[in-house]
């Protein structure tokens, strides 16, 4: 995995007397990162509350790759992106090039759930 990503705990179940938290082996967690400025403007127009249409899903394989994510080929136009022992199933674009709106919503839930912010 790539060092340019930090993890920090936030866990509600730590006391907020410890003054700097100790690590917590749970779900809550933010992954903060820092990431080239064309990965920054794919995370942005993932993240746009107006689905963009625009938006190349070799950009998107990118973004999850510098985040320290993986990706793998499925059967046919298949692709799995697993960042964080999560996984998301999408299917290559073809012929085009660009990603489709339900497919940049599907991967905003996904960085969303995973709580990954710049």
């Amino acid at each position: 995995m790539p060092m340019s990503y930090l993890l920090f705990n936030e866990c509600p179940s730590l006391p907020p007397s410890l003054s700097p938290p100790l690590p917590c082996i749970c779900y809550h967690y933010m992954l903060a990162f820092s990431m080239k400025a064309k990965h920054r403007r794919t995370f942005d127009a993932i993240m746009t509350v107006s689905t963009r249409s625009n938006i190349i899903f070799s950009d998107i394989e990118a973004l999850v790759v510098d985040l320290g994510g993986e990706i793998r080929e499925g059967a046919g136009s298949r692709v799995v992106f697993e960042l964080n022992g999560n996984r998301q199933y999408l299917h290559r674009p073809h012929p085009g090039k660009e990603a489709k709106r339900y497919q940049v919503e599907q991967v905003r839930e996904w960085l969303a759930e995973l709580e990954v912010k710049p």
